[in-house]
């Protein structure tokens, strides 16, 4: 559920007209968000540990691997697995796996209310203590996430919680285990050899 995270795709910094009426703390907030987003989705990989809390309604812990487009979550209840194209979730208690396209909105029922594109907001940044806290504002008009701010370590950069708005409630992602590095395409992919006694529901559009 977590293509919340960080959840962004992202533009170039450029000193074009628009970004020259920015405050400095506006076009800072911004290369700290591109730095940090490039680490997870356009590098060699990162992974971590999370705890989301959707105002008491929903809460769950686990781990993630992210890589481009690649993703995989361990949480208590289900694994994901998705490779770029497939998406593949494995209920444990009902030992049962259903399978969707990558971009399926049917695939979580939380994580696709959390659709975020970062040329409908506007960055901004604040110093607290040994943090950096970059604020996202959604542009007038835009739906789903209306505020996020995400709390990083001053020095390393690294996240350490991230807090969405999302209509009038908060959601907040503790971040820890933050680790870069090369994740190998295979742990992408799920493994059908280890689910053959499970039930297998195929819902993909073109199968």
């Amino acid at each position: 559920m977590m293509k919340i995270w960080l959840v962004v795709a992202l533009f170039a910094f450029g000193m074009n007209a628009e970004a020259q009426q920015q405050t400095e703390s506006q076009r800072q907030a911004k290369q700290i968000f591109d730095k940090v987003y490039g680490e997870i989705f356009h590098g060699t990989g990162v992974s971590l540990s999370y705890s989301i809390n959707i105002i008491g309604i929903y809460k769950t812990t686990g781990s993630i691997w992210y890589k481009g487009e690649k993703s995989k979550f361990v949480e208590k209840k289900s694994t994901v697995w998705c490779d770029g194209k497939t998406y593949v979730r494995a209920f444990h208690s009902k030992k049962l796996v259903e399978i969707y396209d990558a971009d399926s909105p049917d695939r979580d029922m939380y994580s696709t209310k959390f659709t975020f594109d970062p040329k409908n907001y506007i960055f901004d940044m604040k110093t607290e203590g040994n943090h950096v806290v970059v604020s996202m504002d959604a542009k007038p008009g835009v739906d789903g996430i209306k505020l996020a701010k995400a709390v990083l370590n001053k020095k390393t950069l690294v996240p350490k919680v991230l807090k969405i708005k999302l209509l009038w409630f908060w959601t907040s992602v503790t971040i820890s285990n933050y680790k870069k590095g090369t994740v190998s395409d295979d742990l992408f992919v799920f493994p059908k050899d280890n689910y053959k006694d499970w039930k297998i529901v195929d819902k993909r559009e073109n199968k």
